[in-house]
């Protein structure tokens, strides 16, 4: 498949991160859209996503978004079907290695 707009990974945090957070979610950008073939957008914040204000941001503790793909593109649910595995792998990949840094 092509790199279209909607082919796109990327990870949303809050405001301010701290470095730890931001690590995290580069590393869980960069190697989603391994995993998926798409191309890596890295990390946004809440103010930089399209609604500016994201509900998940106000809980507690480290929080992350991943846009793996958008469900609203065919060819990217499509790739999502075919890739699942590959990136649950890599977020258990990620999440393990964080955990224990």
């Amino acid at each position: 498949f092509p790199v279209t707009i909607a082919d796109v990974t990327e990870c949303l945090v809050k405001d301010k991160p701290d470095a730890y957070v931001k690590k995290v979610a580069e590393v869980l950008s960069q190697k989603i859209s391994m995993a998926m073939e798409t191309k890596n957008r890295g990390v946004k914040t809440e103010s930089m996503s399209a609604r500016k204000r994201l509900g998940w941001m106000r809980m507690t503790g480290n929080n992350i978004i991943i846009e793996v793909c958008f469900l609203s593109n065919k060819m990217d649910v499509h790739k999502y079907e075919h890739k699942k595995v590959q990136v649950a792998e890599a977020i258990a990949e990620v999440l393990s290695y964080y955990a224990r840094v």
